[in-house]
C-alpha cells in the first residue's frame, strides 16, 4: 500500500499502551472521535489501523501530570494560543501476510498520526462462508455491514440498547434481510409487545398466541403450577396426584372433581381450605377450562416453521407472566428435544426472545413471575448453551442487560449495543463481551439513535465496529406524542 498520499493530523505523545495511546492534533487538523486513523507498527513494514476514542483540549503550561513535559519529549511544536488538542485512540489492529493481528507492541512515541480514508480499512473486512444477512453499514467509512446467519445460529446474538435506542428495529432489518433470502431462513419471535406487526404486514408469516401451544396434552405437574400452587408445598404435591387420578380416569378436571380427591387422601383442613380458595378463582378457572381441551392438538411449532419464515408468538394476549413462562419453556423444551434427537439435521431456527429478562432473569435483580419454578431459566440457559450445536440460535434482546442472567448473555459470541446510560449496564457489557469497561462507557451513553456498537464473531470486522441500521421499519408502538394526545384530549 501506498500511504504517501495520506493527510498527517498529528503526532504521538508518550507514553502509550499495546491497544491505545494519546495523540496531539496539529494545528488546523481535525479528526473526530469514532473517526478511524493510521500510525505506523513499531516493529513491523506495516501500519496498524485506529480509531479515535475521546479528545480534550489542555493547556500544557498549567496542566497537571506534567503533559507539558510529555509533550515536549514527544517533540510536538505548540502553537501560539498553547493550548494542545490531546485526542485517545484504541489500536484495532494491522495485516501481516494477509492475515489480521491484534495489537501486539506499543505505539512509538512521535508516530506520525495519518487520517485514514475507506479505501485503507477494506483489507481489515474478514471473508465470511454461507448466508450473509445485511443489516446496514459503518458510518465511519461507508462500508456496508453483513452479519454471518451461520454464526448467529450457532453461536447467538445479543442486541442491547433502551428503548427507542433502535434494537428492535435493527432485529426488523436482520429478519427481513434474511427472510428475503434464498432460500429464507427461518425465525421464531416471542413478541411481549406486539412490536412485530409489519413482518405479518409483509407477509412473512403467521401471529398466534402464545396459549395456541398451550392446549394440548399437560402433565398434571404442569396443570398444578398454572393454579399458582408453590412447587414447594405438600399442596401442590396433593393437588398434583388428585389430577393425576383424575386424568388417568379420563374424567373433566374441575375444581369439584380435585377437592373431592383431596377429600379421599385426607388432607389437612386449613390447607385445603386455601386450595379451595385457590380453585375458585378465575386464574384457576381459566386454566382448567383450557386443560379441558387437552384432546385437542395443540399448534405444531415444527410444521409452523418448515411452512412460514416467521412465526411470532404473542405474549401481548395478557400480562400473565407465570403462564407466559411457562409456555415459554413449553415451547423452547419441544425444539429442543427435537433438535437433540434429529441431530440438527431435520430443521434450523433462530429464537429472538424479547425483553430477555422476564425469562431469565440475574440474581439480585428485579425478578417477574416464577422463572426458576415456571422453568423459563432453565429452558433458555440449557438452550443457549446447547442448541447452537445443533442448528437452533438465538437473538437475546433486552432494554437492561445487566437484570439478564450472565449465563445467559455469555452464551453470545457476537454483540450489537445500541444507547445505554445505566453503569450497571455497561458493567454487564463488559463483563460478557471482554471490552474495555471505560470505553464502553465512553460510547455506549453518546450513540446516536439507531447506531449500535457490534463486536463478535458473526461481524464482517475482526474489530469492534459502528453500526449504523438500513431501516426498513418501525416497530409498532405509539405513533403519537405525549403532546400531541394531551391536545387531543383537551379539544
Amino acid at each position: 500500500m501506498n500511504y504517501s498520499d495520506l493527510e498527517v493530523v498529528g503526532r504521538v505523545v508518550s507514553p502509550s499502551q499495546v491497544d491505545e495511546f494519546t495523540f496531539a492534533l496539529n494545528e488546523n487538523k481535525e479528526i473526530r472521535a469514532k473517526e478511524y486513523c493510521l500510525v505506523k507498527h513499531p516493529l513491523e513494514d506495516t501500519f496498524c489501523l485506529c480509531r479515535v476514542i475521546t479528545g480534550s483540549v489542555q493547556n500544557p503550561t498549567v496542566s497537571p501530570k506534567g503533559i507539558g513535559a510529555v509533550i515536549a519529549k514527544s517533540g510536538f511544536e505548540i502553537g501560539k494560543e498553547q493550548e494542545v488538542a490531546l485526542m485517545k485512540a484504541e489500536v484495532l489492529g494491522y495485516i501481516k501476510d494477509g492475515k489480521f493481528r491484534p495489537p501486539d507492541f506499543p505505539i512509538a512515541p512521535n508516530s506520525r498520526v495519518y487520517k485514514c480514508i475507506e479505501e485503507w480499512i477494506k483489507p481489515f473486512l474478514q471473508a465470511q462462508e454461507g448466508i450473509q444477512i445485511y443489516v446496514g453499514k459503518d458510518p465511519f467509512s461507508n462500508l456496508p455491514i453483513s452479519l454471518s446467519l451461520d454464526w448467529i445460529t450457532k453461536g447467538h446474538l445479543g442486541v442491547y440498547g433502551q428503548t427507542r435506542s433502535g434494537k428492535t428495529s435493527f432485529v426488523l432489518r436482520l429478519i427481513k434481510s434474511a427472510v428475503d433470502n434464498d432460500p429464507p431462513a427461518r425465525f421464531v419471535i416471542y413478541d411481549r409487545y406486539g412490536e412485530y406487526s409489519p413482518l405479518i404486514d409483509a407477509g412473512y408469516g403467521v401471529r398466534l398466541g402464545y396459549d395456541s401451544f398451550l392446549s394440548g396434552a399437560v402433565s398434571p405437574e404442569e396443570v398444578a403450577l398454572r393454579l399458582g400452587l408453590d412447587p414447594k408445598s405438600s399442596a401442590f404435591r396433593d393437588v398434583r396426584t388428585a389430577i393425576e387420578v383424575i386424568m388417568e380416569r379420563g374424567d373433566e378436571v374441575t375444581p369439584e372433581a380435585i377437592l373431592e380427591e383431596l377429600e379421599a387422601i385426607k388432607m389437612r383442613s386449613d390447607v385445603k381450605g386455601r386450595v379451595e380458595y385457590v380453585l375458585r378463582s378465575p386464574k384457576a378457572k381459566r386454566e382448567l377450562e383450557l386443560l379441558s381441551k387437552r384432546r385437542t392438538e395443540s399448534e405444531d411449532i415444527f410444521q409452523l416453521i418448515k411452512d412460514n419464515p416467521v412465526v411470532i408468538i404473542d405474549f401481548s394476549i395478557d400480562a400473565d407472566i407465570g403462564r407466559q413462562q411457562i409456555a415459554f419453556s413449553h415451547i423452547l423444551g419441544k425444539l429442543f428435544t427435537r433438535a437433540v434427537s434429529t441431530r440438527g439435521e431435520e430443521f434450523t431456527c433462530i429464537n429472538v426472545i424479547e425483553e430477555a429478562q422476564f425469562f431469565a432473569p440475574e440474581r439480585g435483580m428485579p425478578t417477574y413471575g416464577n422463572p426458576w419454578e415456571n422453568g423459563s431459566l432453565t429452558a433458555l440457559s440449557m438452550g443457549v448453551s446447547q442448541l447452537g450445536g445443533y442448528n437452533v440460535g438465538f437473538i437475546i434482546m433486552t432494554q437492561r442487560p445487566a437484570y439478564v442472567a450472565k449465563a445467559v448473555l455469555a452464551q453470545c459470541n457476537t454483540h450489537i449495543c445500541f444507547r445505554l446510560m445505566s453503569s450497571a449496564d455497561h458493567d454487564q457489557v463488559s463483563g460478557v463481551t471482554g471490552y474495555s469497561l471505560w470505553r464502553l462507557r465512553e460510547i455506549l451513553p453518546n450513540l446516536e439513535t439507531h447506531v449500535g456498537f457490534l463486536l463478535g464473531a458473526a461481524s464482517p470486522f475482526w474489530f469492534p465496529v459502528f453500526c449504523e441500521t438500513d431501516l426498513w421499519e418501525y416497530p409498532r408502538k405509539a405513533t403519537k406524542t405525549a403532546s400531541q394526545l394531551l391536545r387531543e384530549m383537551s379539544s
